[in-house]
C-alpha cells in the first residue's frame, strides 16, 4: 500500500460518519467532521512547515479532498486555494475553518480590502477566508476574518442545498495580508478551482460507481438481480469507464502542476472540460438505473448527483475550458497531432 492509500485510507475512516444518507440538503457546515480532519492534520497537509502545516504535497491534499467531496465542508477550497495562496504569501496558516475566493474589481487600501467576491462554498459559516486581490499587476494575499463582515454576506444555496456565499467587501481590514510576485494570479486561481473541481467530479463518479454497483446487485427483477441483465451491464460499464477517463485526466493535470512539468494550464483545461462533459452522461445513467426511487429525497443517489451537476458549472463549465484548451494547444504551436501524442 501507498503512503497515497494510506493517506485515503486514514481520511475515509476520520470522515465515514460524516457522508449523507440521503439527498436531504445538509443542515450546514459539518464543524464536527471539519474538527476531526484538522485534529488529524489534515487540514493543513500540504501548507508548508515553516507557516503550521505538514510539509505535504497537492497529491496528498488530492487524497483528502475525494474522501471529503460529499462531506459538507470546503475542504477542497481550503486545500486547493487557500493553503497554497498562504504558503506563496509566507503567512501562517490561521485556526478554524478555511475558504478562498479571488475579489472582482478589488483593492486594498489603509482601510482594508475592498470589492466583491461571490458564490463562495462555506462562506457564513467559516471562520476565515483567505482573498486574492489583484490591483493593475499588483497581486496580495489577504486573511479575513469572517465575523467581521458575517452580517453582509448573501447567503445562497447550491443545487445539493449546500451554502455558498456572496459579499461586497467594504474596507474589511485584514488580519494580515502579504504581496506575491508578479504573475497571472487569478488565472491561477481559475485554473486550481477548475482542478480541485475535477478531483472531485472524479471522486463523485466513482461514488456514483459504488452506489450504483451495490443498487442492481441487490434490486431484482423477473426473478434474477438487475446486474445480471446484460443491457445494466453495459450501461454500469460506460459509467465506470467514464470515472476512470476523469479521475485519469484530473491525476495527470494534477501531476503537470503539482510537478510544473509539460502544460500545466492544458492539462487543467482539458481534465475540467471532459469531467464536466461527462457529468450528463453519467448521471443519467445513474438515475436510469435506479429507476424512481434514485429521484426520492430519501436516496442517497442524489446526495451525488446534485453535487456532481453543482461542480460541473463551478469555474467555468465545459465550453469555457475546452475554449481555454484550444488557445493553450494553439499557443503551444506544436501542432495538433504532436500535442497529443506528446512528440
Amino acid at each position: 500500500m501507498s503512503h497515497l492509500d494510506e493517506l485515503r485510507s486514514a481520511a475515509d475512516g476520520v470522515l465515514a460518519d460524516h457522508l449523507p444518507d440521503d439527498a436531504e440538503p445538509p443542515a450546514g457546515l459539518d464543524r464536527a467532521a471539519w474538527d476531526s480532519l484538522a485534529g488529524h492534520g489534515f487540514t493543513g497537509l500540504n501548507a508548508g512547515v515553516g507557516i503550521g502545516g505538514g510539509g505535504g504535497t497537492l497529491a496528498d491534499a488530492a487524497e483528502v479532498v475525494e474522501a471529503a467531496a460529499l462531506v459538507a465542508v470546503p475542504a477542497g477550497e481550503a486545500l486547493f486555494l487557500a493553503v497554497p495562496l498562504l504558503d506563496l504569501a509566507g503567512i501562517k496558516l490561521p485556526d478554524g475553518v478555511l475558504t478562498a475566493a479571488a475579489v472582482a474589481g478589488g483593492r486594498i487600501d489603509a482601510e482594508g480590502v475592498h470589492g466583491e467576491i461571490r458564490d463562495v462554498p462555506w462562506l457564513a459559516s467559516s471562520d476565515t477566508v483567505i482573498v486574492l486581490s489583484e490591483t493593475g499587476a499588483d497581486a496580495q494575499v489577504s486573511v479575513l476574518a469572517v465575523e467581521d463582515f458575517r452580517e453582509h454576506v448573501e447567503v445562497v444555496r447550491d443545487l445539493a442545498g449546500q451554502e455558498r456565499g456572496n459579499a461586497v467587501l467594504t474596507g474589511v481590514a485584514p488580519a494580515v495580508s502579504a504581496p506575491l510576485p508578479s504573475g497571472a494570479w487569478r488565472r491561477w486561481f481559475d485554473e486550481r478551482g477548475a482542478l480541485v473541481r475535477a478531483v472531485q467530479i472524479a471522486a463523485g463518479m466513482q461514488s456514483l460507481v459504488d452506489q450504483t454497483t451495490r443498487h442492481v446487485q441487490e434490486r431484482e427483477q423477473f426473478g434474477r438481480p438487475l446486474a445480471a441483465l446484460q443491457a445494466v451491464q453495459q450501461r454500469l460499464a460506460g459509467i465506470a469507464s467514464h470515472a476512470v477517463l476523469t479521475r485519469v485526466a484530473a491525476r495527470s493535470a494534477l501531476v503537470r502542476v503539482q510537478d510544473g512539468t509539460g502544460d500545466a494550464s492544458l492539462a487543467v483545461a482539458t481534465a475540467k472540460a471532459e469531467a464536466s462533459h461527462l457529468v450528463a452522461p453519467v448521471c443519467a445513467a445513474a438515475h436510469q438505473l435506479h429507476g424512481a426511487i434514485g429521484f426520492t429525497r430519501e436516496h442517497r443517489l442524489g446526495a451525488i448527483t446534485n453535487r456532481l451537476w453543482t461542480w460541473r458549472d463551478d469555474h467555468g463549465g465545459e465550453r469555457v475550458w475546452w475554449t481555454r484548451a484550444g488557445a493553450a494547444a494553439q499557443a503551444a504551436g506544436t501542432g495538433a497531432w504532436a500535442l497529443l501524442a506528446g512528440v
